[in-house]
């Protein structure tokens, strides 16, 4: 729900939109991109002057509003041309076919305008990322937009790909139009846009410039609270109790992995996307193929790889994608969270006992601190770190002692990655043993007790400790690059 929001965007302004998850920026944004109505008690939307009274995805589009999720929406198996010119086809002059000439030029005009340089033949599902969000832009400008919607448009680029869609960004605000900037990269905020307004709880907190104010401010008026800053006594392993081993293990992807995990260890992953580090979590979880190699869990060889006889030998994994492999959408709390463990903890004789079910869950959505405490609420309607909570909920509760998580902080705001951290920190402290996969080396700083840095499908390096040698950017950069 929204609160009597108030935002006025200028032309050719970035105007940052900041809130934990759960705050009201996607409500805010559909609304006004037409994907959900305002609601009958209030609130009016005008576009250069002219109030829109009709609330519909079409309509936005023709009044010059385009939003670019961060789930992009192109079809993959058509060309760029294709995508750019679809719904607006250019036709031949009997009006029956489509002008393929036309439309190659059109975009090829696009693109000059953006600055960019991408083969239009080529089909989207073979470009990159960042290349896909370009191809979405050049799309909206064929629309003649005047207002952009940027869903974490960084969110899964590369550190050189990020400056790359800063500098678009920056073209398209000297072409007047306007940009509507949501990041939980707060850093970002500082780098790209010229204004910001902090929603939290569905209510507007302030709406200020960025200059002169820095990322502290901004989390305070996100949160309503300061972050308490704990550091973390990283440990040297305790190599008397060792958890897991991988040993020469060999796929499509990984090359001769080999890595030692303790008890009470956070071990990072650390590398370049395409590195093999998602791929080496699969693994060991079941999910992919091993060719050769062995995985070794309390002194004992997993002879069965599959993910069944994981779960069965408390290996968890939470994986990079939570909406498509961590959690059932259109599911509740409830299913999500008790599945993997219904046959052993909530069920006798095929028959689940709803009290022990409910109480327990209660306590772990209580501990997890999930918004909205409700175990009945379908979780696509949770925001992203919500969504990661019961993620985690579902592998608490089958008391799992290597829990893998990838990206566990991918996509969720300030407030809800501080409280992930916390609950890491506690499951170390209880003897769990985590292997925590990650793009950002902050995080990975902060976190690990070792760091294993991965490259080409092989581990480069594992560091561990301060000084020269130990755990610092450079050398997690350096192991990174090694060919």
């Amino acid at each position: 729900m929204l609160d009597s929001i108030n935002l006025a965007i200028a032309k050719g302004e970035v105007h940052a939109l900041c809130g934990e998850n759960g705050a009201g920026k996607s409500t805010l944004m559909k609304i006004l991109s037409g994907v959900y109505m305002p609601d009958n008690d209030g609130g009016e939307l005008f576009v250069e002057g002219e109030q829109i009274k009709i609330f519909t995805p079409i309509h936005a589009r023709q009044t010059g509003i385009s939003i670019i999720y961060q789930e992009l929406d192109l079809i993959p198996y058509l060309t760029v041309q294709q995508n750019i010119s679809l719904s607006n086809e250019p036709r031949t002059k009997t009006g029956l076919f489509i002008d393929e000439k036309s439309a190659a030029v059109n975009a090829k005009k696009l693109f000059d305008r953006l600055g960019v340089s991408i083969p239009l033949n080529a089909r989207v599902m073979d470009l990159s990322v960042a290349k896909q969000q370009m191809v979405m832009i050049a799309k909206a400008l064929s629309h003649d937009a005047k207002i952009f919607i940027m869903d974490e448009p960084t969110a899964a680029l590369m550190d050189e790909d990020v400056e790359h869609m800063f500098n678009l960004v920056r073209t398209l605000k000297k072409q007047g139009i306007s940009i509507v900037y949501i990041s939980h990269r707060l850093e970002e905020i500082f780098e790209i846009a010229d204004r910001f307004t902090v929603l939290r709880d569905g209510k507007q907190i302030v709406t200020d410039t960025v200059a002169g104010k820095n990322k502290d401010i901004l989390i305070k008026y996100m949160i309503g609270r300061e972050l308490e800053e704990k550091k973390r006594q990283h440990k040297t392993a305790n190599k008397d109790v060792k958890v897991l081993e991988v040993k020469d293990v060999h796929n499509e992807t990984l090359k001769g992995v080999s890595l030692e995990l303790y008890e009470g260890e956070i071990l990072g992953i650390s590398g370049l996307v395409g590195s093999g580090r998602s791929e080496l979590a699969r693994a060991i979880f079941g999910a992919d193929p091993i060719d050769s190699g062995e995985i070794i869990l309390n002194g004992e060889k997993v002879t069965k790889q599959k993910t069944e006889d994981a779960m069965e030998k408390k290996i968890a994994l939470m994986p990079e994608d939570r909406k498509t492999q961590g959690l059932l959408m259109n599911m509740s709390v409830r299913d999500n969270a008790t599945l993997p463990s219904l046959r052993k903890r909530f069920a006798k004789r095929g028959i689940i006992n709803s009290r022990i079910e409910k109480s327990m869950l209660s306590e772990m959505i209580k501990k997890l601190n999930v918004r909205p405490p409700n175990p009945d609420m379908t979780v696509k309607r949770m925001s992203g770190g919500n969504q990661q909570k019961v993620v985690l909920a579902k592998w608490l509760l089958t008391e799992s002692k290597v829990l893998i998580m990838d990206e566990p902080t991918r996509g969720i705001d300030v407030g809800a990655k501080d409280e992930i951290y916390n609950l890491m920190n506690d499951m170390k402290e209880q003897g769990v043993s985590i292997i925590m996969i990650s793009s950002e080396l902050p995080e990975i700083l902060k976190m690990s007790d070792r760091v294993a840095v991965m490259a080409h499908g092989k581990i480069t390096g594992v560091l561990s400790g301060e000084g020269e040698d130990g755990i610092s950017e450079i050398n997690i950069m350096k192991l990174a690059h090694e060919e």
